[in-house]
């Protein structure tokens, strides 16, 4: 009898295991919102790799990323040991730039040479708004091709070869790599939340005033 009690008290807490990890993981689902082709909001953590590809020379660090749509960026850059090593803002045309490192504060017009500053590589930054929410760059000189879902999965402008490849999807992770004919960036994003919190005051910084700022046209 004593066994036998044994043996139901075994099977019954094996039981009750399965059905305790059946709930989390459900509760991981429901917690975890898929992206969605009309989100119009995001954030978005990445592991990036930036690739020179003349020196072979590789930049690696934890990449958070957060856009409204269709114009407004921020970029929290961290080193390997969890070292914020920029903050990147950009919206109307106009970015600001922190690098806590350097003690140095730039700011101006947006361009395609803005992040040579901070990511070592010239791109314009509103590409990384539309690569994380799946949407194909815009104007004539941008060629893509798309899945059955109507997704982007390569796209190269066709002026200078840059070209962006979406090369795994699977839920909100997804890889990207984004090359040019001396750089090639990475970006695997790991995790996704359909909403960005304290967007007003998110999108505007304010620089020590310590700090050397300097102004680029």
């Amino acid at each position: 009898m004593i066994f036998e009690s044994r043996v139901t008290l075994h099977k019954y807490l094996r039981r009750s295991v399965w059905i305790l990890g059946m709930i989390v993981i459900l509760q991981g689902c429901t917690t975890a919102p898929l992206q969605k082709s009309t989100d119009v909001q995001g954030t978005w953590e990445t592991r990036t790799q930036i690739r020179n590809l003349e020196n072979n020379q590789v930049q690696k660090l934890s990449l958070d990323i957060r856009s409204v749509w269709p114009e407004q960026l921020r970029l929290d850059g961290y080193g390997p040991l969890g070292i914020q090593v920029g903050t990147f803002v950009a919206q109307k045309q106009k970015f600001q730039l922190h690098l806590p490192l350097e003690k140095k504060f730039y700011f101006g017009t947006l361009s395609e040479e803005t992040l040579s500053k901070f990511l070592k590589i010239s791109f314009d930054p509103y590409l990384l708004i539309q690569i994380s929410f799946d949407r194909p760059p815009t104007g004539t000189q941008w060629k893509c091709v798309k899945d059955a879902e109507l997704l982007p999965i390569m796209c190269e402008r066709k002026l200078d070869g840059l070209k962006i490849v979406w090369k795994e999807r699977r839920g909100n992770e997804k890889r990207v790599v984004l090359s040019s004919e001396k750089h090639e960036i990475q970006l695997v994003y790991k995790s996704f939340k359909p909403k960005v919190e304290d967007s007003e005051a998110l999108f505007q910084l304010n620089p020590p005033s310590s700090y050397e700022k300097i102004e680029l046209r």
